[in-house]
């Protein structure tokens, strides 16, 4: 008897919990987006060997304008070429990943990259620092 009642307990918990919203929504997830324009948002995003599947360039870009941040830093970019198609839908930003810079030996063949708004963030040059040590 005493497992019933919790069990009830914890359901109208979580139901009454529940908060609807009608913030954007994707088919799979929820995003909230926390850009403003009076402040500069940075979000670092361990993707996880990018890309994952043939749908993920597709769900990250969309996260990506959900959210309307100004610069990304990813980990774990593993296709050049699935970033630049990245970078391809998403009109307002540009990008550069460390597999783009010449004679970078990515770690496990893993690099990072960034991703910024180019009406807010103007990127004049960049340097990929730890040259020399993989694991930094």
């Amino acid at each position: 008897m005493k497992n019933l009642l919790l069990s009830i307990l914890v359901i109208l918990f979580f139901v009454n919990c529940a908060k609807e919203t009608n913030n954007r929504t994707t088919e799979e997830l929820y995003v909230p987006p926390f850009g403003e324009n009076n402040s500069i948002e940075l979000v670092t995003w361990n993707i996880e060997t990018f890309p994952r599947t043939g749908n993920t360039v597709a769900k990250v870009s969309e996260i990506i304008q959900f959210l309307e941040v100004d610069f990304i830093a990813f980990e774990e970019i593993i296709s050049e070429a699935s970033f630049e198609d990245l970078l391809e839908k998403l009109p307002g930003y540009d990008g550069v990943s460390a597999h783009s810079l010449s004679g970078f030996d990515a770690y496990g063949d893993m690099a990072t990259a960034f991703i910024y708004d180019t009406s807010v963030i103007s990127v004049q040059s960049y340097q990929l620092l730890f040259t020399n040590d993989n694991y930094a």
